[in-house]
């Protein structure tokens, strides 16, 4: 494995992924049957997608502070 300054891990998509994992997707048949069946698991699920995406936004204020080209999705 050979070592990977900054420049490269942005370059190999790393936060593109990453913004992926937590981006909203349309709900799927399961996903909605499971959420009207327990509206806390709904609840819990939306919470922790707003915490991710609010995550996203202070990543990319860090990214400017610091003077690092930000990333287009």
């Amino acid at each position: 494995m050979s070592y990977m300054n900054r420049d490269k891990v942005l370059k190999e998509g790393f936060f593109d992924k990453f913004k992926k994992a937590f981006s909203k997707q349309k709900k799927d048949k399961k996903t909605k049957l499971v959420f009207s069946k327990n509206k806390k698991v709904q609840r819990e699920y939306e919470r922790i997608m707003k915490d991710a995406e609010e995550s996203l936004r202070r990543g990319d204020e860090l990214l400017k502070k610091y003077g690092i080209e930000p990333i287009k999705y």
